[in-house]
């Protein structure tokens, strides 16, 4: 998902994630905000894997935890947080504009989804 022009680090690519919210436990948030953020229903949850810390300019921290989701057949459907969507492998990822963290966590995922 690329991020919105107007919002933080605007015009990178991210993984589609989001806050916890009271009385969710993480892995509900990470359902959801798939669901909000691209549309897609979660079928279910295939792995947990390693994240990352960062700031924001309205964070001073923030920690990032992976959820590999294997969604429903559905259509990507863009919130405002975004204004594209594209899928990747290995390859593409690398020329994606994104962060270092972020590649990793892709390839990650892909590492674990090949088994």
């Amino acid at each position: 998902m690329r991020r919105a022009a107007d919002d933080y680090l605007g015009g990178y690519y991210e993984l589609p994630g989001g806050g916890v919210d009271e009385g969710e436990t993480i892995q509900d948030a990470a359902l959801r905000e798939v669901a909000e953020g691209t549309g897609l229903v979660p079928a279910k949850v295939i792995a947990v894997f390693k994240g990352f810390d960062y700031s924001t300019d309205k964070k001073p921290w923030v920690r990032q935890v992976n959820f590999l989701v294997e969604p429903k057949p559905g259509d990507v459907t863009l919130s405002a947080e975004h204004d594209h969507c594209i899928w990747v492998d290995e390859r593409d990822v690398l020329g994606t504009k994104t962060t270092d963290s972020m590649i990793a966590c892709v390839k990650d995922a892909l590492a674990i989804a090949k088994g």
